[in-house]
């Protein structure tokens, strides 16, 4: 009986088993995160260049200085950490349609360039159609924003912006 153990013959199947469990936790986090980037407004930012790093990083890094099944731990978790920080998922957008006030300016103009960029039909309200930055979000929105003049403090013009967005959506889901 030959008890002589091939320890090197070991520590290749360790090797092995160790790549497949490092490459398993990689592709599945790569798939995870770009899932995220094709669901939300795809932008390379701080949280991009943070998901790259602990792939093309992390993983050689646990996988060479944190050997065995701790570095597949670490990598692991380090993914989860990364991921739980990317933005979230917008919720689909079909055919939903918003009604924004005070588009003339600060929020109200932000909010219509951020919901038209990622696909909503956006009913933007201003106080005058030829204030800048209703001629800003003319020239930097698609189609589906649809400028409107309004005064809230007018009962007048209240009713022809419902009547408006009736005709456009079809009155259907109108909450007022």
């Amino acid at each position: 009986m030959n008890t002589n153990i091939d320890y090197d013959e070991y520590l290749d199947d360790d090797i092995i088993f160790y790549s497949i469990l490092y490459s398993s936790v990689t592709v599945l986090f790569a798939m995870a995160v770009l899932s995220k980037f094709l669901t939300n407004e795809f932008r390379f930012g701080f949280r991009s260049v943070l998901s790259l790093a602990v792939l093309f990083l992390g993983e050689p890094l646990c996988q060479f200085f944190i050997k065995g099944p701790s570095g597949v731990f670490a990598f692991a978790m380090c993914c989860l950490v990364i991921y739980s920080i990317l933005p979230a998922s917008h919720l689909p957008v079909g055919n939903k349609a918003v009604l924004v006030t005070g588009c003339d300016s600060g929020f109200g103009n932000s909010l219509v360039k951020k919901l038209d960029s990622i696909g909503m039909r956006v009913f933007a309200t201003c106080l005058s159609l030829n204030s800048p930055g209703a001629v800003s979000l003319q020239l930097a929105c698609s189609g589906r924003v649809h400028l409107l003049q309004l005064d809230v403090t007018s009962q007048k013009d209240i009713e022809t912006t419902v009547e408006y967005v009736k005709q456009h959506t079809g009155g259907e889901g109108i909450i007022l």
